[in-house]
């Protein structure tokens, strides 16, 4: 695409919470990057799979059923009729496991090999980490996201959240949309 040509690289990494990093890759004609791809995150299991990025993407991933979810009884999980439908990645970060909702995967062997895959494609010099306000995301989660040690964070949010002044000095962008 047009815009293609407007980019400075097309080695880069962005991980997202939720499928925004996907969409981005394809607006721009280029192959998806990026293990967080075609997923979502609940907000706080985000935070820590940011918090042990290195140590999650070389860890094995494995699957649990739909009804073993903590994150079951969440609005965000249980109101979505499609709950049930797409596989459930686990993670491990020092003791604490991290689902993944393989939203747009059928199977876990496609989820498996979408995640391994895209795993070796991350450019761990050129990422775009990016946050938003969705997924039982709390001012805690923001703050923790803030403190992260990523040159380049994005987030985005629909509301205006107290300590928003703070959060914005130490991300490459706060935008209120």
């Amino acid at each position: 695409p047009l815009r293609r040509r407007e980019l400075n690289t097309e080695d880069f990494t962005i991980i997202s919470n939720n499928c925004w990093g996907g969409m981005i890759y394809e607006s721009y004609g280029l192959p998806k990057g990026s293990p967080t791809a075609g997923l979502f995150f609940m907000a706080p299991d985000y935070i820590r799979f940011l918090s042990a990025l290195d140590r999650c993407l070389r860890s094995e991933l494995t699957f649990i059923r739909p009804e073993h979810s903590r994150w079951i009884t969440a609005p965000e999980v249980s109101a979505d009729p499609r709950f049930g439908t797409y596989p459930i990645g686990q993670l491990s970060a020092g003791g604490e496991s991290i689902e993944i909702f393989f939203l747009h995967c059928r199977s876990e062997a496609e989820a498996h090999e979408k995640w391994t895959r895209r795993c070796q494609r991350v450019h761990h010099d050129k990422l775009l980490v990016k946050f938003n306000d969705q997924n039982g995301c709390s001012e805690e989660d923001i703050r923790a996201f803030a403190s992260l040690p990523f040159k380049n964070k994005v987030f985005f949010t629909c509301r205006h959240w107290p300590g928003e002044k703070e959060f914005a000095r130490n991300m490459s962008a706060y935008c209120i949309v």
